[in-house]
């Protein structure tokens, strides 16, 4: 199969940048409510939804929080912990306790989150978090259609986006808290330049998502003369 020249990269936003949009609703049923609807009109999903719910503790751990994670046990089994951070200065650590969901369980799962008594973040992280994850070939929302050229196939040799998204595919990655709710958004389209084609697709995605789409992270990734690489440079879609 021939290789792509070259295509159209959306990171939005890098780890650099803070690693995601912050959504402004504050309600994390409302933000699901249209991400779910972004899902079903604009991405073709290469793999099942990973529903994830996180716990996130440090000793001693509030008594609402030791409360939250035993309901979650009873409802969900036994949750798997980590460690996500130690410190050196007071020798502490924090821990994430997770559970993994069906995505069936995401809409009454927020409603039980919902009910929970307000517990402090830690460490700025929101202390009941309901994570989404997937990878997609993006859709146009206008005529339904699966954009072509969208998968690795495409383009040899392969490497990756964020050293996670495969080059050709998107990935989206959700955290929905009462807290505070965060989207990261990595989007590969099959446009070779910032033509006005592309621009109206991106403004009919842009209609369906819960934050603004930001001008600053695009990039036109090109095969290099041996054709054994491809190398991203900046540009503007967004003008």
């Amino acid at each position: 199969m021939e290789q792509r020249p070259a295509f159209i990269v959306y990171d939005g936003l890098p780890v650099s940048a803070g690693g995601a949009h912050r959504i402004r609703q504050p309600r994390p049923e409302l933000v699901w409510d249209q991400v779910a609807r972004f899902l079903d009109v604009c991405a073709e999903p290469v793999e099942p939804l990973k529903v994830n719910l996180e716990l996130y503790s440090r000793a001693p751990t509030p008594d609402a929080l030791s409360a939250a994670a035993e309901q979650a046990s009873a409802l969900h089994g036994p949750g798997s912990r980590r460690t996500v951070a130690s410190s050196t200065r007071d020798h502490s650590e924090l821990f994430a306790t997770s559970w993994l969901l069906e995505p069936a369980a995401i809409p009454w799962t927020l409603v039980w989150m919902g009910a929970l008594p307000t517990i402090p973040a830690v460490n700025n992280i929101p202390a009941v978090v309901l994570s989404v994850r997937t990878i997609f070939r993006v859709r146009d929302p206008l005529s339904g259609e699966v954009l072509p050229y969208q998968g690795e196939e495409h383009y040899k040799p392969v490497g990756s986006i964020q050293g996670v998204v495969p080059i050709g595919l998107s990935s989206l990655f959700l955290r929905l808290s009462s807290q505070g709710s965060t989207c990261g958004l990595v989007m590969c389209l099959p446009f070779e330049e910032a033509t006005d084609d592309l621009r109206a697709c991106v403004g009919r995605l842009q209609e369906r998502l819960p934050f603004k789409l930001s001008s600053k992270h695009w990039s036109r990734w090109s095969l290099n003369k041996k054709r054994t690489a491809y190398y991203a440079r900046e540009i503007d879609v967004l003008a």
